[in-house]
């Protein structure tokens, strides 16, 4: 029983002096609740723990003397110190202007790397709490094992119980469900959208603002069934085998997928087959204290976020009017995560500033804007290796960058089938000749590191 007891402590994670607990009387786990003076010493040795309960780095004088029951009642008490000392945390840190860093540093407890990525995840739940917003709608890509799963599963876990639902969907399932709420986040893994499934997604996004409505016949009788407003999906999958008219709807990003990746991954796979590392479900106090986070952003009404300079910016590139919505949805995201920090206009809206508009940009430029400016480490060798060198087939390439031939190849198959988000969209300099084999590549003479001008703002006037 004892031991019981200590491990329940323990695993809150905020009880430091767990230890104490030997101290219980031995008499109360062999004549269980029928001795109430062993119960009131029970209290006593618990009451000594929470005498040295740190918060913050400041040690708290906490009353537990009061009757109980049953020994569910004290932990229940207990958990509830522990729930309120959580919402204080987490107002504290949201005050500090932190709350995107915790969060950020808590998943990479979990999962390694993949920050981008879980940028954007935050975003989109942060997305659901704002006026006037098109909604952030991730489609997470990644090849088989490369962590897509584990990444999403991750920052799922951060997320407040009542508002998120990993499942598959039938076409109308969610339609049927009493129990969904507004501002759900649905998380479906590797899923295979039917025709009337996807289209219940188009129109939940498209409908983002409010609930979108299907009537059908039940029992004879025409009934209005709905799925509620500003529902987030996370979807992911291989090969984004969806229409274009969805894939248009949502913030595509993959995982990384670089020989640099996977030694960080193997390195945190053996730190935990060691205790040293921590398991996706492993609760500790900074899960929830991120999960108070989100709630505490979620229990405010619906926020109006305001850009007041909004007209000083400019994008290189007009055409593209659903990325400037998402770029606008953005920076408003990047406000609200950290609300307790922003300004309010004389009506009471929330004022994006110009920090706003910098995290928002980061995102845009490496993942949205038609000219990407960013690669990463294993793109820069291959660019650096072909720039100006003439033709080169893979098995060069993938010798003078120290890449396996299998990854250089993969990476240059997507350049020439034309995949977006590779290569080619990056760098239309790069010419793929595939009319024999073994295929060559080359590239003219460019500056990797001279960025293109995609979104910025002008001086005011």
């Amino acid at each position: 029983m004892l031991d019981k007891k200590k491990e329940r402590l323990k695993a809150q994670d905020s009880l430091d002096n767990y230890e104490a607990l030997d101290s219980i009387p031995e008499t109360y786990q062999t004549h269980g609740f029928e001795m109430e003076k062993s119960m009131e010493d029970e209290l006593d040795a618990l009451d000594s723990i929470l005498e040295t309960y740190q918060t913050n780095g400041s040690y708290v004088k906490r009353d537990i003397k009061r009757t109980f029951k049953s020994e569910e009642e004290i932990y229940e008490y207990i958990d509830k110190l522990n729930a309120e000392d959580d919402q204080e945390r987490a107002i504290e840190i949201l005050e500090s202007g932190k709350a995107v860093d915790y969060i950020l540093e808590t998943f990479n407890k979990v999962h390694v790397g993949d920050e981008d990525v879980a940028k954007v995840l935050l975003l989109s739940i942060a997305s659901q709490s704002i006026k006037d917003c098109n909604g952030i709608q991730p489609s997470i890509s990644g090849d088989i094992g490369k962590g897509k799963t584990h990444c999403c599963r991750t920052m799922h876990n951060l997320i407040p119980e009542e508002y998120r639902w990993e499942t598959t969907l039938s076409d109308k399932a969610l339609y049927y469900n009493k129990d969904l709420k507004p501002e759900t986040v649905i998380f479906s893994d590797d899923v295979d959208l039917s025709k009337d499934l996807e289209s219940s997604i188009k129109r939940a996004t498209t409908n983002f603002q409010n609930d979108t409505k299907y009537t059908t016949f039940i029992k004879g009788k025409s009934e209005t069934l709905s799925i509620p407003e500003r529902i987030v999906w996370w979807l992911t999958s291989v090969n984004e085998k969806y229409s274009d008219e969805l894939l248009d709807r949502q913030f595509r990003i993959s995982v990384d997928e670089s020989p640099e990746q996977d030694t960080k991954v193997l390195n945190s796979k053996r730190k935990r087959k060691t205790g040293q590392g921590v398991t996706l479900f492993k609760q500790s106090q900074s899960i929830n204290i991120c999960r108070e986070i989100i709630r505490n952003i979620k229990s405010h009404n619906i926020f109006d976020v305001k850009i007041p300079y909004i007209e000083r910016v400019i994008f290189s590139d007009e055409s593209n009017r659903r990325s400037h919505d998402l770029f606008f949805d953005m920076i408003s995201a990047f406000a609200v995560l950290d609300y307790m920090n922003r300004e309010a206009d004389d009506k009471g809206n929330l004022k994006a500033n110009s920090d706003d508009f910098k995290s928002a940009k980061e995102l845009y430029i490496k993942y949205i804007a038609k000219e990407k400016t960013w690669f990463d480490s294993s793109e820069k060798k291959i660019l650096e290796v072909l720039s100006g060198k003439g033709e080169m087939n893979v098995k060069t390439i993938a010798e003078k960058t120290e890449f396996s031939e299998d990854w250089v190849r993969k990476k240059l198959k997507k350049l020439c089938e034309g995949k977006e988000n590779d290569l080619f969209d990056k760098v239309p300099e790069l010419r793929c000749y595939d009319k024999e084999k073994p295929y060559r590549y080359s590239l003219s003479i460019f500056d990797i590191d001279k960025p293109k001008k995609v979104v910025w703002l002008v001086e005011k006037k």
